[in-house]
C-alpha cells in the first residue's frame, strides 16, 4: 500500500485541494492519500490560523464521501511546532509496511532546503510535485541531485483558488 501524505495548514480547505488529491491518485502514484493537518506551520505565521478543531471539521466534512483520501492527526499528536519529517517518521512507525510519501505544490520547492531533515524526507519518503501555475515545474539547482526521488506531476487540474483569497473573502 503506497499513502501520499498531503500535509498543509488548510486554513481553510478547498476544492482545489480536493482536485489535487484526486488527481495524484489518479496518477497510479499512490493507491490512498491523506491529509495532515499541520496546526503550527513554523514557516507561517500562526496569528492568521483558525482553531485546530474548526479546521479539522472543515476536512472532515470536505473527506466524508471519498473513497481513497482521508485524513490524519498525526501531528496533532506531536510537539509544536510541528514538522513533517516527525510526523512521517510517526506513520511509517505506526504503519508498518505502508509505504508513504510527501506531496506538495511545486511552491515549497524553492525553500524545501529549509524544512527541518529536508534531505531526509526526499531520501525516505519521496515527493511528489503537483503544478501551482501554468509554466512548466523544474527543480531548483539545489534539489537536482535528487531528482530520483521527486515525481512532477504534470497535467494536473489547477485551480484558481487559494485559502489565502478565500481568507479575504475572493
Amino acid at each position: 500500500m503506497k499513502i501520499g501524505i498531503f500535509g498543509g495548514s488548510f486554513n481553510p480547505v478547498h476544492y482545489g485541494h480536493l482536485a489535487v488529491a484526486r488527481h495524484v491518485v489518479g496518477t497510479g502514484l499512490v493507491d490512498k492519500v491523506w491529509f495532515s493537518l499541520s496546526p503550527q506551520n513554523p514557516l507561517k505565521d500562526k496569528s492568521i490560523l483558525m482553531p485546530v478543531e474548526e479546521r479539522i471539521k472543515l476536512l472532515e466534512r470536505a473527506l466524508e464521501n471519498e473513497e481513497d483520501i482521508g485524513l490524519t492527526t498525526v501531528e496533532l499528536e506531536l510537539p509544536k511546532p510541528s514538522y513533517t519529517i516527525d510526523a512521517l517518521r510517526r506513520l511509517q512507525k505506526d504503519n508498518p509496511g505502508v509505504e508513504f510519501t510527501l506531496i506538495g505544490g511545486a511552491d515549497i520547492l524553492e525553500n524545501f532546503p529549509k524544512w527541518k531533515s529536508w534531505d531526509e524526507i526526499i531520501r525516505d519518503f519521496g515527493l511528489i510535485i503537483y503544478p501551482r501555475g501554468k509554466e512548466r515545474t523544474q527543480l531548483p539547482k539545489s534539489l537536482e541531485c535528487f531528482s530520483d526521488r521527486i515525481k512532477l506531476i504534470e497535467n494536473a487540474p489547477l485551480m484558481n483558488i487559494s485559502s489565502t483569497a478565500i481568507r479575504n473573502g475572493g
